[in-house]
């Protein structure tokens, strides 16, 4: 079950779009879900109620990565590229669903790729949408939780079985999870979300383009059958969604830290 948020906008005013979503999410959650996310193996190697979220953008070069081996680290999408990966030892790292114009051959490449890199007590975290692309990579030697997401771009519902919004962007998956993992404290470092500053040019993160084996992903390309208006209504969503599970986790007595010097969420 698909549904069409681009369509929907196109026919109702913004607000009542979001209103449905709203009312169908609730509906979706309680009886439609998929349910039994098991966070064993997250909460099991969790040693504080403090942890620290590593992404890709650039601001990640900021920071001495080292330096926080030893405490709960988890990592996105492209940090496994970092030279100090095993140094921090990540408890998960959290793949970002496929998309087009990504290609699935070469996604499943990439899926590879994380696996062999990661230090072996890390565990995978993924979209549920994600599933068939990991059971053709054949990772059999490493535990990997696939969270359920709703079939349509909301602002924000989360319910007591993992289940959520679909994400915008890789850390909006997962810091939901880590606060359903008992976390109290999550402080986010490179989710700098400043990718407008490259529009219709190479997206800048912490590592050289070319080490980003996914084609389509970063490289110029990444923008061909988008234009302006697409890309702001979806970095508006994106930023929609931090600021309602902002708000959420606030309610919780959970805060979102933003440990980065140049990041446009500057309400966390």
């Amino acid at each position: 079950m698909k549904i069409n948020f681009r369509f929907l906008s196109s026919l109702f005013p913004y607000y009542m779009v979001e209103i449905f979503l709203v009312f169908f999410g609730f509906f979706y959650g309680l009886f439609l879900c998929p349910r039994g996310i098991d966070l064993k193996p997250i909460i099991q190697n969790r040693k504080s109620l403090k942890c620290y979220i590593f992404a890709t953008g650039p601001s990640i070069n900021d920071f001495d990565v080292g330096k926080f081996s030893g405490n709960d680290c988890f990592t996105l999408s492209n940090f496994y590229l970092h030279k100090d990966i095993n140094l921090i030892n990540p408890i998960a790292h959290f793949v970002a669903s496929y998309h087009k114009p990504l290609q699935k051959n070469n996604f499943i490449d990439w899926i590879k790729d994380i696996h062999y890199k990661l230090p072996s007590r890390t565990v995978l975290v993924t979209d549920i949408r994600n599933k068939k692309l990991f059971e053709k990579a054949k990772i059999n030697t490493r535990k990997i939780i696939y969270v359920p997401t709703f079939p349509f771009n909301s602002v924000f519902y989360i319910n007591r079985f993992g289940s959520q919004m679909r994400p915008w962007s890789i850390p909006i998956l997962a810091i939901p999870i880590l606060f359903l993992a008992g976390y109290k404290k999550l402080n986010l470092l490179g989710c700098d979300h400043t990718t407008l500053k490259n529009y219709k040019k190479n997206i800048k993160n912490f590592f050289p383009n070319n080490m980003d084996i996914r084609k389509k992903a970063t490289d110029s390309t990444h923008w061909n059958k988008l234009n302006i208006i697409m890309v702001l209504q979806n970095e508006l969503l994106l930023f929609k969604q931090y600021y309602s599970l902002n708000i959420f986790l606030k309610k919780k007595n959970v805060k979102i830290l933003n440990l980065s010097n140049d990041s446009w969420l500057d309400f966390l």
